[in-house]
């Protein structure tokens, strides 16, 4: 058992799902509604204004996605916690799933990759053990008050006899990540990011 922060959780009126999906309905009531929203919007392009709309984030869906990462950050550290040298993928997205149900996060879905398999995050697992000379990979995803959350950590266990190279690489990856972070401002285009990105790796 583990407790999470207690977090200042904005007001959002009425309780609603998200409705930034992607899709949109034209017929009924929504489409008089989506009329009242968007005046001056054609049926081709409203699914472009609702897109722009859900691009930028008001204060309160800001916080409420950090409440939903809050979590799930927690719950990935105590699944370290329990992990061993030996422990299949399969093992640790199970204590993954259990640690969301804990935090209170639905939906709960973790991608477990070690070692090689770790350098390819969207690809399939081969339930491989860890070893002692392994990085995990733990790509996390779950869902706070409808508001999903989406985290992924790169980690070693304290025991881990980790190589050189593979320090060298890590500390690759963590400094252009730093790079697109320190980049990315409010009107930075986004191909400037992805180019820092390539230029701090030559």
């Amino acid at each position: 058992m583990f407790h999470l922060p207690r977090r200042h959780i904005p007001r959002m009126g009425r309780r609603r799902k998200p409705i930034c999906n992607g899709q949109a309905s034209f017929g009924g009531g929504r489409r008089s509604g989506n009329n009242s929203a968007f005046p001056t919007a054609t049926g081709k392009s409203l699914l472009t204004e609702i897109r722009q709309l859900c691009e930028k984030k008001s204060k309160a869906e800001l916080e409420l996605i950090k409440c939903a990462n809050d979590p799930t950050v927690l719950a990935i550290r105590e699944t370290r916690k329990k992990m061993y040298f030996g422990i299949r993928e399969s093992e640790t997205s199970a204590l993954m799933e259990a640690a969301f149900k804990v935090a209170g996060l639905k939906n709960g879905g973790c991608l477990t990759l070690f070692g090689e398999n770790a350098a390819l995050p969207h690809g399939g697992g081969t339930d491989r053990k860890l070893g002692v000379h392994d990085f995990a990979l733990l790509d996390c995803r779950a869902c706070l008050y409808e508001y999903p959350s989406n985290v992924a950590r790169t980690f070693a266990l304290y025991d881990s006899r980790i190589l050189a190279e593979q320090k060298r690489i890590w500390g690759a990856v963590s400094g252009t990540q730093n790079i697109a972070f320190t980049t990315a401002e409010v009107g930075v285009v986004a191909k400037r990011i992805d180019k820092a990105a390539h230029l701090f790796l030559k």
